[in-house]
C-alpha cells in the first residue's frame, strides 16, 4: 500500500519536499484565543470601576468580583489549548438550527429585561426553550414557569440583596 492511499502518513495539503507542512490552529485554540483577548479586554474595563470603602465590603468586594470570574475564564481558555493538545481532533459535526432558535430565544430574553424585568424575561426563556427543545409536558412547563424565575428572584432579591431591573412589572415585587 503506497503512502498516498494511507491518509494518516499522507502528507499535509500543499505539504511536499520543497513545502513542509505548517502547523495549524485547531478549532479549541481559536476559541480559547477569542476568550482570552475579550475576557483581557473586559478586565481592563473592570479595573475602571469604584471601589467600595472596605468598611462596607463582606466577603468578595463588588469591583474585584468580575476581575475573579474573568481570570477564571483566562484560566479555563488555557486549559482548553493543552487539553486540545492531548486528544485528536474528529470530524465535526454540523450544527443544528435549535442551537441558533435556542441562542435567539436567550437573545431576545435579555434584550427585554429592561421592558419586561428579570421576572418577565426569564419567564420567556422558560416558557420558550422547552417548547422550542419539543417538551409537551405543559403541566410541568407551566409549573417551570412559575417556580424558577420566582425563586431565583427571591434568592438573589431576598437573601443575597442583589436589586435586578423589575420593567412593567415594579409594582408587584
Amino acid at each position: 500500500m503506497s503512502d498516498q492511499r494511507n491518509p494518516s502518513n499522507a502528507p499535509a495539503k500543499g505539504a511536499g519536499p520543497e513545502t513542509p507542512a505548517r502547523p495549524r490552529l485547531r478549532g479549541d485554540d481559536k476559541v480559547a484565543a477569542l476568550v482570552i483577548v475579550l475576557s483581557a479586554i473586559v478586565f481592563w474595563v473592570s479595573t475602571t470601576f469604584d471601589e467600595v470603602p472596605s468598611a462596607l465590603t463582606q466577603g468578595v468586594p463588588p469591583e474585584s468580583y468580575p476581575q475573579l470570574l474573568l481570570g477564571t475564564l483566562i484560566f479555563l481558555a488555557v486549559v482548553l489549548v493543552f487539553e486540545s493538545r492531548v486528544r485528536t481532533e474528529k470530524a465535526k459535526k454540523p450544527i443544528k438550527p435549535i442551537v441558533y432558535y435556542t441562542g435567539a430565544v436567550l437573545v431576545v430574553a435579555a434584550l427585554s429585561i429592561n421592558w419586561l424585568g428579570i421576572v418577565g424575561a426569564m419567564v420567556i426563556a422558560c416558557a420558550a426553550i422547552p417548547l422550542l427543545w419539543g417538551d409537551r409536558r405543559y403541566k410541568v412547563i407551566g409549573v417551570f414557569v412559575v417556580v424558577l424565575p420566582v425563586a431565583v428572584y427571591q434568592l438573589f432579591h431576598g437573601v443575597l440583596e442583589v436589586q435586578f431591573p423589575l420593567g412593567i412589572f415594579k409594582d408587584m415585587f
